[in-house]
């Protein structure tokens, strides 16, 4: 009776791909300026609807379609390969979203 040793197969080691890159900072942090100057903007000069007042504020949801459906495919076209990943989406939206609470409900609300 002899013991069959079965090889270990044999695992591709991927580098971890990190989320928070400069980029998915700079474009979050350019949509938290662009809700931060606009909600104001709207609310006191035009008396217009309010972008950031909601649970899901347009302010932010606005820019980042444009960013998925515009900006996104048209890296994935120019320079292949180098589109922004799920994870680096998640980064965008979550800091717009965070930084849409500042003007309506943190400073300027009230």
């Amino acid at each position: 009776m002899a013991m069959s040793v079965r090889p270990e197969p044999e695992v591709e080691t991927h580098p971890a791909q990190r989320d928070l890159t400069l980029r998915s900072v700079l474009i979050g942090t350019g949509m938290a300026v662009f809700v931060n100057i606009g909600a104001p903007y709207a609310k006191y000069i035009l008396h217009s609807s309010l972008m950031a007042c909601d649970y899901l504020p347009f302010g932010v949801m606005l820019p980042f379609i444009v960013v998925v459906a515009g900006v996104n495919p048209l890296i994935k076209t120019l320079w292949p390969g180098k589109g922004l990943t799920p994870g680096e989406l998640a980064v965008i939206f979550i800091m717009g979203l965070v930084g849409s609470t500042i003007p309506t409900f943190g400073m300027t609300g009230y």
